[in-house]
């Protein structure tokens, strides 16, 4: 049994159907696919898009491969089963920074308003015309660069020195392209530049939030800065706890993907092929 139909669930599900044997893939909502649903709204992520439609296609023809949409798998379901060994690979879940004043209420519900990346792709018609995205990482700034297509002005404030800091080069938005400079010649200019409505801040670490406001600290002075709607891309954090509770539900137990360290598909990939060759 594999738990979670995303990108590394259907890895595993795959190699594990090639070295003969018998699986069951387990995926809570309507399709396959996990994160990689974000592949269908940005027009530079189309590789991925491609990557994922063919997992989804092989998974699909691999008669050693039952999948269960829909479902959303319990030890007591994977018990229940008499599997040999269970897959855990819920991933990981938005990170909404405790650092962060504002979004938390007094008893501990996030305030209304205040959104992740993950919630805004592919519903940026709930988003104001002027965002703010708390966070320059490699989401970060692809979530701004996927707004300002969308007609959005956006503004990304990073505690780090550059944007796009953990750019991991093949997918990354830091893709450069070819520009024609004052002086006449062809320069490279990183993605983001391309677009007008995108602005940012360097070194500015953010203290406070409202959904219509940000304030940061910057060489010891602090600003806030007024917009329509304040999205948070505070990291990933390891669905670990809804993993480990699949401990004992087969006589093997193996987690995998961001669920054991969030990563990219190819440390998920290999750890992946980790698992499935110990079965």
């Amino acid at each position: 049994a594999i738990v979670g139909g995303g990108p590394i669930g259907m890895r595993a599900a795959l190699m594990a159907a090639e070295r003969g044997h018998e699986v069951t893939l387990y995926e809570k909502t309507a399709q396959l696919g996990g994160q990689l649903f974000h592949a269908d709204y940005f027009s530079w992520k189309w590789p991925l898009k491609d990557y994922r439609d063919w997992l989804v296609a092989q998974i699909g023809k691999h008669k050693h491969i039952t999948v269960c949409l829909n479902t959303e798998a319990t030890p007591q379901m994977i018990k229940a089963g008499s599997f040999d060994a269970v897959i855990a690979a819920p991933g990981a879940v938005a990170n909404l920074p405790n650092s962060i004043q504002g979004i938390w209420d007094e008893h501990g519900q996030r305030v209304p308003g205040i959104y992740t990346c993950l919630e805004v792709i592919g519903h940026e018609d709930m988003v104001g015309q002027h965002c703010i995205v708390v966070g320059g990482s490699e989401v970060g700034v692809e979530t701004a660069m996927y707004l300002c297509e969308n007609g959005h002005t956006v503004h990304v404030t990073t505690r780090q020195t550059v944007l796009c800091h953990d750019n991991n080069g093949p997918h990354s938005p830091r893709m450069a392209h070819m520009d024609i400079g004052p002086d006449g010649k062809e320069h490279r200019v990183t993605a983001w530049d391309a677009y007008e409505g995108l602005t940012h801040v360097e070194e500015a670490t953010v203290i406070a939030v409202t959904p219509t406001s940000v304030t940061y600290v910057k060489n010891g002075e602090e600003t806030t800065l007024s917009c329509d709607t304040v999205i948070i891309c505070g990291g990933m954090n390891a669905c670990l706890d809804e993993a480990l509770s699949f401990y004992g539900s087969a006589d093997r137990f193996f987690i995998t993907g961001d669920a054991e360290k969030v990563g990219s598909l190819q440390t998920g990939n290999h750890s992946a092929m980790g698992k499935v060759m110990q079965i």
